[in-house]
């Protein structure tokens, strides 16, 4: 803790462990995205790519009064 104490004013520190903080917590959420090999997530995680542009095209029609099909 006398480590800590050292650096309690300096908002640079903090800014550094708030970002140190915040990269590992990302890290640790998305594990399993970034460790994983590319051909077993391919299928998993791209779906809104697909469907993405799909539901704007929907929106967009149908603001438009038509229905595409």
């Amino acid at each position: 803790m006398l480590i800590f104490a050292r650096f309690r004013g300096r908002p640079a520190f903090h800014a550094f462990v708030w970002t140190l903080l915040f990269a590992s917590a990302l890290t640790l959420t998305y594990w399993r995205v970034i460790s994983a090999p590319a051909g077993t997530i391919s299928g998993r995680y791209d779906v809104y790519r697909y469907f993405g542009p799909n539901a704007f095209y929907m929106d967009t029609a149908i603001h438009h009064g038509e229905f595409p099909l």
